[in-house]
């Protein structure tokens, strides 16, 4: 990508540094189609400026917001798929909405979504995920539980008295 970028400004020399900071500034989530339309689009419309990994991500989120169903258009899907239950709902919107943003086609994305509504696993929510000690089946879940621990084991007949 940057050597396209480079080729707009009379094939720039890059130097393995440039390519290093441009890569890591990328978001993960942009696909090479949409950061290949992001190139065209940018230089279409911006004589002489130099297109940024920042201006690259900020299409490349563009591209993938437009790609996603409004919620008219959602709930249609939802009717349509028969999802009514309102667990296989939520898979469904996510994946749907995942899919769709990492560029899937509507009907790849759109059958992912109809199997993760009527998958049955159950699945950690990010607030659990990011809690670890509000899961079941706690055991050690810090630093803190893990010196707390290794101090018990020190002193058997001073447990949980050290903080």
């Amino acid at each position: 990508m940057l050597t396209v970028i480079r080729l707009h400004h009379g094939n720039a020399p890059i130097d393995p540094d440039m390519v290093r900071v441009f890569h890591a500034e990328l978001d993960p989530r942009n696909s090479m189609a949409d950061m290949r339309r992001a190139i065209r689009d940018f230089y279409a419309t911006s004589e002489g400026k130099w297109m940024s990994a920042a201006a690259m991500n900020r299409l490349c989120k563009r591209y993938r917001a437009a790609r996603l169903p409004d919620e008219a258009t959602m709930c249609r899907l939802l009717e349509a798929d028969g999802i009514t239950d309102a667990e296989a709902e939520l898979r469904y919107r996510r994946t749907l909405i995942r899919e769709l943003a990492n560029n899937e086609t509507p009907k790849q994305a759109r059958e992912r979504a109809i199997m993760a509504a009527h998958d049955k696993t159950p699945t950690l929510t990010t607030k659990d995920a990011h809690n670890p000690q509000k899961t079941a089946n706690r055991g050690i879940t810090g630093f803190a539980d893990t010196m707390r621990t290794m101090l018990d084991n020190l002193n058997p007949n001073q447990k949980g008295t050290q903080e």
